[in-house]
């Protein structure tokens, strides 16, 4: 997942007035840390090997309500800062998120459905804060126990952001006992990704993602470290070559006390 991922999340305020002896609203803080390093083979475009790093840590406000078949969710990313070595001009638009809101709802099987923003230009910021938010939730086997392994194929499609991209993923799940009442997870994954920009670029490739976490029965994530490589192959308009990228990125994942 990255967070994948690269994969952030705020929701625009919408009032929900409580049915007399529902359950209370549920206010979650996360820490989120991301570190990418990136390396471009820019032979193509008669230039040598560039080296990009990106790395921030953002801090969300997650709100949960119940509702008819799961619950709406509302988050705010709250700050966001690159880390002392982030090279500024590709940081930027991830930075630019803070302040972003967004509505969505999370279903029993702990899907996040229908996330939007109430600002439908911050097309960047809500990528970002999409990323952030979906990472919080992560889908897993309705009925799973300790002890479980299984494998899942999944295939998304996300047009929010600089492009439309479609991701295919196999995923090995093992399950076993976290702490208090959750559940951890051990995965690997193996994906192929494609996408492309307004200006003209696209790209394919595949990766792996290897990490660890806990989610807790009502499907947030309690705690989760992931690390994630990929090679990728882009292709501009003006290159008669495309481009080699390699990227690898680390992500953890902490619910604040």
């Amino acid at each position: 997942m990255l967070p994948r991922s690269l994969t952030l999340a705020a929701f625009a305020g919408a009032m929900f007035l409580p049915l007399t002896g529902a359950a209370k609203p549920v206010t979650l803080k996360y820490r989120i840390a991301q570190t990418t390093e990136q390396t471009v083979d820019a032979t193509a475009a008669g230039q040598g090997e560039q080296k990009v790093r990106i790395g921030y840590v953002a801090f969300l406000t997650v709100v949960l309500d119940d509702s008819a078949g799961g619950r709406t969710v509302r988050a705010t990313v709250d700050s966001i800062s690159a880390d002392s070595l982030a090279d500024a001009n590709f940081v930027a638009p991830i930075l630019s998120a803070k302040g972003t809101t967004g509505t969505g709802f999370v279903d029993t099987a702990g899907k996040l459905n229908g996330f939007e923003s109430a600002d439908t230009a911050q097309a960047i910021q809500m990528g970002t804060l999409r990323g952030l938010v979906t990472s919080l939730f992560p889908k897993v086997k309705a009925t799973a126990k300790a002890g479980e392994t299984w494998t899942d194929t999944t295939q998304t499609t996300d047009s929010v952001g600089p492009g439309p991209t479609t991701r295919s993923a196999v995923t090995n799940y093992k399950a076993s006992a976290g702490t208090a009442s959750a559940l951890k997870y051990d995965m690997t994954s193996s994906y192929s990704v494609a996408g492309s920009a307004a200006n003209g670029v696209v790209y394919e490739g595949s990766g792996r993602n290897v990490g660890s976490f806990q989610r807790a029965p009502e499907g947030y994530m309690v705690e989760g470290t992931f690390n994630d490589n990929s090679d990728l192959s882009l292709t501009h308009p003006s290159l008669t070559e495309p481009m080699p990228v390699a990227n690898v990125s680390t992500v953890s994942i902490a619910l604040l006390k």
